[in-house]
């Protein structure tokens, strides 16, 4: 194995985990909170300048990292699963959405085409909201 590992401090409550079992998250915050942050833009001279962030690299013992949930109990065979998946807002594109209305009315339509092409003997197909008369 690795041997010995040199020992970090939890910046939860204090103990000394090893370094190498400690649970790590680099921490990246503004230094001013979102309140002042419209009075510094607007007493600012300068336009373009962007404010500093606030770097750090925060340790915790396996106790305190789950009591803060920073971290989730797991069985021993997902323990072995050693994958970091991040959890990033997936971006949504105004474009693309469709207000409720169109969309129940677009299904509306659809329904009285599907009605309309059943009594005359047509056969509609639907992809991706593209109605195709096929005779």
């Amino acid at each position: 194995g690795r041997g010995h590992t040199r020992l970090v401090d939890c910046d939860h409550c204090g103990c000394k985990p090893a370094k190498d079992k400690a649970i790590k998250r680099f921490l990246v915050r503004n230094i001013v909170d979102s309140g002042a942050l419209n009075d510094i833009k607007a007493a600012t001279a300068l336009d373009t300048y962007t404010l500093p962030k606030f770097y750090t690299k925060k340790y915790h013992c396996v106790s305190c990292a789950v009591h803060s949930r920073i971290v989730r109990v797991r069985s021993t065979e997902a323990r072995r699963i050693r994958e970091f998946k991040r959890r990033r807002p997936q971006r949504r594109d105004d474009d693309k959405k469709k207000p409720a209305a169109v969309g129940a009315m677009h299904g509306w339509l659809t329904q009285a085409r599907v009605a309309v092409s059943q009594t005359e003997g047509l056969v509609l197909t639907e992809s991706r909201g593209v109605v195709e008369e096929t005779g």
